[in-house]
């Protein structure tokens, strides 16, 4: 079985819904005799509590090594001819065995809280396996296996953070059955007081037993109501229309590196939230908001209409909060839409980069910038040295491209950058970083897969 995803696949509040019916299924086939037994509640509700996985001692794991082939033509040190077909090479596979005690099917739980991390591997059993191609000798086999290992630890403890909430559900679900349940009986024993015939109890009919399951539910959960964060404030709120996440996703990414707090539904909005209360609530909490106008925007959306007219609102109290982007569209089309809004200095996304809105936002934040120009030009020729990251994908089309970065051998703080296509980018550090994020965020959102990704130690802000 491949390597995929893990904590991927279930929702955890989706879990927990259907853990909740099922365990008020299991406390209704309980006979009358233990319908107040608190030891068979007791027992219930540990039955039906996620059993989170405990990775064991790291003397346990063990690791064996295989072969495996895979396309070379985009790895750095190939020469390839236009028009060339696969060159199959075989490279060593790690595959690093890693057991646990606990449920396996929790691997497939996606934890409340968000990483923008992934963690790969595959679940066999009682052990999860990570693989490594083997590529470079030098590669730091050591920092990639704690890499995933803490992304795996960090999701599992994330996941423990949930149980007291999930326990008090769980709780609350068995506390009302018991409650409804005793009102039943006492009814029913009631009706029978009043009866002058003598009755006999029916024969029981069996009941399966009731096992619990990591089961996703047949039907749309309930919708959990979650009020807003009535505490939280952010830098910057994202509006835009879904249809443009291929240029937003990148540019709140920039954004993040640089610590700028953003409000972006992908990253505020959980399954069931009341969108209108989520809104309103990161509108009236936001510093200034971006409003990303294209043709979509324009199309009259119920939910960037929405926005955008909250953001108008509070502007007319004195505050100077909307920050326009035209992505795609003219000045003739914006002005159909918004006259008071076609004339106001605006980023273009064809022409500003995602550093330069970066920058200005910190600059209206009043916050330092490095002071420096984005990607200045070499003063003399550069010389690649050491890879200090690099990411091999599963492409669309069945090709296993590479993108990596090199440092400078001859000039400090300097870095390569070699996109997928063959271009190559050079500048300082932190916007090569960012440019390399951006790059596998906008892959990894045209079908891309990660199939081995690396990252220096040294050199932590290469680590996707």
């Amino acid at each position: 079985m491949a390597e995929d995803a893990l904590f991927a696949k279930h929702d955890v509040h989706s879990i927990l819904d259907v853990q909740k019916r099922r365990i008020r299924e299991a406390y209704l086939a309980l006979p009358d005799s233990q319908a107040d037994d608190e030891d068979a509640i007791r027992r219930l509700k540990t039955d039906y509590m996620l059993n989170v996985p405990t990775l064991r001692p790291r003397e346990e794991w063990y690791g064996e090594e295989g072969r495996t082939k895979i396309d070379v033509r985009r790895l750095p040190n190939r020469i390839v001819f236009p028009g060339a077909g696969p060159m199959m090479e075989e490279f060593p596979e790690l595959t690093f065995h890693i057991p646990f005690d606990g449920d396996p099917g929790v691997f497939k739980v996606a934890p409340s809280a968000y990483n923008s991390r992934i963690a790969r591997g595959e679940v066999v059993g009682q052990e999860v396996l990570v693989r490594v191609v083997v590529i470079d000798d030098n590669y730091d086999l050591q920092a990639h296996i704690d890499r995933e290992v803490g992304q795996i630890n960090w999701a599992l403890n994330s996941l423990r953070e949930n149980m007291p909430y999930f326990s008090q559900e769980l709780e609350n679900v068995l506390r009302q059955a018991v409650q409804n349940r005793k009102r039943s009986m006492t009814s029913r024993a009631s009706a029978i007081g009043k009866v002058n015939i003598a009755l006999r109890k029916p024969t029981a009919l069996p009941v399966a037993a009731a096992t619990p399951a990591m089961a996703r539910p047949q039907t749309q959960p309930e919708p959990k109501q979650a009020a807003p964060n009535q505490g939280r404030k952010w830098d910057v709120f994202i509006s835009h229309a879904s249809e443009d996440k291929l240029y937003v996703e990148p540019l709140v990414e920039a954004l993040k590196v640089a610590d700028i707090d953003v409000w972006y539904d992908r990253l505020v909005l959980e399954w069931g939230d009341d969108l209108r209360k989520k809104i309103d609530h990161g509108l009236a909490n936001c510093q200034y908001g971006i409003v990303v106008f294209s043709k979509a925007f324009l199309g009259g959306k119920k939910w960037t209409d929405h926005e955008f007219n909250g953001l108008f609102a509070l502007e007319k109290h004195g505050r100077k909060l909307i920050l326009p982007i035209w992505h795609g569209i003219s000045g003739d089309e914006l002005l159909e839409y918004s006259p008071a809004f076609a004339s106001r200095l605006a980023k273009d996304s064809s022409n500003d980069s995602y550093e330069d809105i970066r920058d200005s936002l910190l600059r209206l934040l009043d916050r330092p910038i490095a002071d420096r120009p984005i990607n200045p030009v070499p003063q003399q020729p550069s010389q690649e040295g050491e890879t200090v990251a690099d990411v091999m994908y599963y492409a669309p089309n069945g090709e296993r491209p590479v993108m990596y970065v090199r440092k400078s051998a001859n000039r400090d703080d300097w870095f390569i950058l070699h996109y997928v296509d063959g271009t190559i980018e050079e500048g300082r550090k932190q916007d090569i970083a960012i440019k390399y994020t951006i790059a596998n965020k906008r892959l990894i959102m045209s079908g891309y897969k990660h199939q081995n990704v690396s990252g220096g130690s040294l050199h932590p802000e290469f680590n996707l």
